[in-house]
């Protein structure tokens, strides 16, 4: 299996445990990072962060060399996902979704504010509606999912109630990670409300960000939290393999890459992303 993998300090590419380093920058006064990572038919777009320099990395995925920069007002972005034409990132530190069109930026917010205080996080998109996640911390509160339409009109705001991030819904049933009051996968049936936790071994400091998933595996990473913001981009980057019963069956560890941002497999069809091929 090959996965691209987003930390602090790597855009990694993986291939049955190995890793790669697509792209490295040197981690100044925690201002660099690498976080989102989609793609459409033409290239690899990757949200990032360089010396308070916001935006999108674009990639030639055949060479995975960097094509071109859409600068943005992504102050803390989150996920990325490419939907309905357009490019969606999660902007944590405006408390919003920025959408590129090709042409411009437009932002959708549910809550204004010029500050992270819902904690937006996770996007996905299943053909018709988006789902977004919202971690709810300032004041705490229980997250909740956005669905919307197509063009980014809120249709409905489910509350969840743990503190959540990713998104991904399959047979009429949502999975999102929750690190705070378990560490894991939280299934949601979206009929009767009824939940499931499925754990992730780790320490009690870990945490887990980037869902992936194939016909037969789920993919979670796992990284180690420090209080420090600045210090955050210390640690090994792991990634957990579940199966179908959520039973773990390997984990790939990247030493000292850094937590965990995003997770894609580019090898096979990952049903948590677009299901555009690489």
């Amino acid at each position: 299996m090959r996965i691209l993998v987003s930390t602090p300090l790597h855009l990694l590419l993986l291939e049955d445990g190995q890793a790669g380093y697509v792209q490295s920058g040197k981690q100044e006064e925690g201002n660099g990072n690498y976080t989102g990572i989609t793609w459409d038919t033409q290239a690899l777009y990757v949200a990032s962060s360089r010396d308070f320099v916001y935006g999108v990395r674009i990639f030639d995925p055949p060479n995975m060399k960097q094509a071109g920069f859409i600068s943005g007002d992504l102050h803390q972005s989150h996920q990325a996902l490419y939907a309905a034409g357009k490019l969606w990132i999660t902007n944590t530190g405006k408390n919003r979704i920025e959408c590129w069109d090709g042409r411009e930026w437009q932002w959708y917010a549910f809550n204004p504010s010029p500050c992270d205080i819902d904690h937006v996080n996770g996007i996905w998109y299943d053909g018709t509606r988006f789902w977004i996640t919202e971690f709810r911390h300032r004041p705490e509160k229980p997250s909740v999912v956005r669905i919307c339409d197509g063009d980014m009109q809120l249709q409905e705001t489910m509350t969840v109630g743990p503190s959540i991030h990713n998104v991904y819904v399959e047979s009429n049933r949502m999975f999102n990670l929750v690190s705070r009051q378990f560490k894991g996968i939280l299934e949601t049936d979206l009929a009767t409300g009824e939940t499931v936790q499925h754990y992730v071994a780790g320490e009690a400091n870990n945490l887990v960000r980037g869902l992936a998933r194939t016909p037969d595996r789920w993919l979670v990473g796992l990284s180690r939290w420090e209080p420090e913001r600045g210090e955050r981009h210390k640690g090994d980057a792991v990634i957990v393999f579940l199966d179908n019963a959520f039973r773990e069956v390997d984990r790939w560890v990247v030493p000292d890459a850094g937590p965990v941002c995003e997770v894609r497999v580019i090898s096979e069809p990952d049903l948590a992303h677009n299901g555009v091929p690489w």
